[in-house]
């Protein structure tokens, strides 16, 4: 080992001067959603972490709408310098051409996939004290009144599960697309829809202030951040347990200098115990892949929501 010790400045240099050049300058960090939700909080983490770390700055960039795929399709065409990153996900990378008839970039080969980040929990939500105060009871309502409740999504993640959901359980109501999660759980809170399938991180809050009543976690156990609430086997019912994940990404062919350095300095982040715990307020848990690459399970991802969806007889608009 001692004879190949004097390569190693060699190959840490590019990684050195990227870091000094990061420092200079803001790297733009897109998220596809409104600010606050579940995907901002996340970013906001990050990006804070790792500035304290290195003292790098973010400028975040909301960019909501179309499923996120309005801000997925500005991140494949920034400059791939390492400038621009962004928020990759189940929705955004996953399920989008399985909802949407067109979409405006490849799901894969237009990212480059620097580091996985965590898995999100859904949760059954309704409005409080309207005597749907568990999931029995919703169903109950439900079948007395086919196809006239709503219920509310806001990504193609909540979409694809509240299909599959509705026909697991044979509920037959109608969807009502959200371009926010907070949108959709205020309408719910007021009672204009009868129940909503959202994300942990932006629902726990407003379970815990009363705002909206929490029926069951679609997952296979208990969320840390809920646990009185549920999960759908515990209530007898078919079980529905997903992957719904997210993490960073840059446009594809990011130099690999500046890839390599944004891997290593958000693995650290994400790593940190302080970390772990934000994670355990915003709903969510570390994804951790093994030995498998970020890229082939974004690939085996596609193939599983891709079949969800067909079975959950989704058809793209």
């Amino acid at each position: 080992m001692r004879k190949f010790a004097f390569l190693l400045p060699f190959l840490l240099a590019p990684l050195a001067a990227f870091s000094q050049a990061l420092l200079a300058r803001p790297v733009n960090f897109i998220v596809e959603y409104a600010a606050g939700s579940g995907a901002d909080q996340l970013a906001r983490v990050i990006a804070d972490s790792v500035n304290r770390n290195t003292g790098a700055t973010f400028v975040m960039k909301n960019m909501p709408g179309a499923l996120g795929t309005i801000g997925a399709s500005a991140l494949v065409r920034s400059p791939a310098d390492g400038y621009t990153i962004g928020i990759c996900s189940s929705s955004v990378n996953s399920i989008a051409p399985s909802v949407l008839k067109s979409v405006p970039y490849d799901t894969v080969h237009d990212f480059t996939f620097i580091e996985p980040l965590v898995a999100y929990t859904y949760v059954i939500v309704a409005p409080p004290g309207v005597g749907t105060d568990s999931l029995d009871a919703l169903l109950k309502l439900a079948a007395s009144k086919p196809n006239a409740l709503s219920y509310a999504y806001a990504n193609a993640t909540a979409q694809v599960l509240s299909a599959a959901l509705a026909k697991e359980l044979d509920v037959k109501a109608m969807p009502v697309p959200y371009k926010t999660s907070q949108e959709s759980l205020t309408d719910i809170s007021q009672n204009r829809l009868a129940f909503g399938i959202t994300d942990m991180g932006v629902t726990a809050p407003m379970v815990r202030g009363g705002r909206v009543k929490a029926l069951a976690v679609l997952a296979s156990q208990r969320s840390a951040s809920l646990p009185e609430v549920p999960t759908l086997g515990e209530l007898g019912k078919p079980s529905i347990s997903v992957v719904a994940w997210a993490g960073v990404c840059g446009p594809k062919n990011m130099a690999p200098e500046a890839a390599a350095w944004l891997r290593a300095q958000i693995h650290k982040a994400r790593s940190e115990p302080a970390m772990q715990e934000k994670y355990k307020l915003l709903g969510l848990d570390p994804l951790e892949l093994g030995s498998t690459s970020f890229t082939d399970f974004v690939v085996a991802q596609s193939k599983f929501w891709s079949a969800a969806a067909r079975d959950a007889g989704i058809k793209p608009e």
